[in-house]
């Protein structure tokens, strides 16, 4: 199929229904996972959604990008097993990350939609607790909640407590908050914990160039609040996939720098505050300021500390790694240190 121009709801775009069957009128909940050469982890992710304790039906749509390891076999076979439950929508040539992700949501049936990429999973309890959510806060138009941090190359397991490490926020049971908040500190929460209302993403707009997930949240926060849940519902696996970027082992690719740089102009566009758009930029430039010190990457390093001051406020430590970079063993050595600060903090939470 051309991945061209079109807009969201899938209204406008039955023409490329797959598989699609008669949903009952009442159903509130659509699934939907984007995939692609996933084998080793889908069944996981298959079972964590369908273990789901819910009282009413909802729906799995299942957007394979035209898999080549085994993973379109493994969801035929939970189709088979799950019928009219789970649904395939099996692309028929590689249209790209974006492309699968609005052809996959354009076929949501229900009131409320929750994602998840191929790779991560859910943990009990997760669906119950967000459509809870959505129901107490009808201004809300997102829901998103704490998860697990799995990272595939160490092993490593820790708890992604936004409020509590990075916000100093005491921990609340859920937060409610709005659009200049998500600008500020994007993208703050990992796209497989997100439940949106279906009527959030009616007009979006696909116009054929790829995107990340912080577009997406930006056009969705824009129609409604976000309420956080403070609680670990799923678990998020680090190292796999388009963005993945270990903090002491990868650099950003250019790929996701180049996307990020384009969120922060189509947050310009939806009419968002340049000043918090600013404040998470200085954020972000920073991080991958000290990823391409940590490689040694120093004129990189340089490239993204000057970005980072130049869009907002900075941390003591990278101002000080600016004025040691021509020093870059020393450089490098004080952005292992900021690091391993970073972890022991975190290792204070329990997970």
């Amino acid at each position: 199929m051309n991945a061209g121009t079109f807009k969201l709801p899938h209204t406008s775009l039955m023409e490329t229904t797959h598989c699609r069957e008669d949903i009952p009128g009442s159903l509130r909940l659509t699934v939907c996972v984007i995939t692609y050469n996933q084998a080793p982890y889908i069944r996981q992710c298959l079972d964590s959604i369908l273990s789901q304790d819910l009282d009413e039906p909802f729906e799995v749509l299942v957007g394979d990008d035209f898999s080549t390891d085994g993973t379109r076999k493994i969801i035929e076979e939970y189709v088979a097993q799950y019928p009219g439950v789970v649904r395939l929508l099996p692309g028929e040539q590689n249209r790209g990350a974006t492309a699968n992700y609005f052809l996959t949501h354009a076929e949501a049936r229900g009131e409320f939609v929750a994602h998840i990429d191929g790779d991560d999973y859910w943990l009990p309890g997760k669906l119950r607790a967000q459509l809870d959510a959505m129901q107490r806060h009808p201004e809300c138009a997102i829901c998103a909640h704490d998860c697990l941090v799995f990272d595939e190359a160490t092993g490593r397991i820790e708890a992604n407590h936004f409020f509590r490490k990075r916000l100093k926020v005491n921990p609340q049971s859920e937060a409610v908050l709005d659009l200049a908040f998500l600008a500020a500190h994007l993208p703050f929460f990992a796209h497989s914990t997100k439940m949106y209302r279906r009527s959030a993403a009616e007009g979006l707009i696909y116009e054929g160039r790829e995107m990340i997930d912080c577009h997406w949240h930006l056009y969705h926060a824009g129609r409604g609040s976000i309420v956080y849940i403070n609680k670990v519902l799923g678990a998020y696996r680090r190292g796999v996939g388009v963005s993945h970027a270990s903090l002491s082992v990868q650099v950003p690719s250019q790929y996701l720098r180049d996307m990020f740089e384009d969120s922060v102009v189509y947050g310009v566009a939806l009419g968002i505050p340049q000043a918090a758009l600013n404040r998470s930029a200085a954020r972000t430039y920073g991080r991958w300021a000290v990823k391409f010190a940590l490689a040694g990457q120093m004129e990189e390093f340089a490239q993204y500390a000057k970005k980072s001051r130049a869009s907002g406020r900075i941390a003591a430590y990278l101002w000080i790694m600016e004025i040691l970079a021509p020093f870059p063993f020393m450089s490098r050595r004080l952005a292992r240190l900021g690091v391993w600060g970073l972890r022991f903090w975190n290792e204070r939470d329990e997970i």
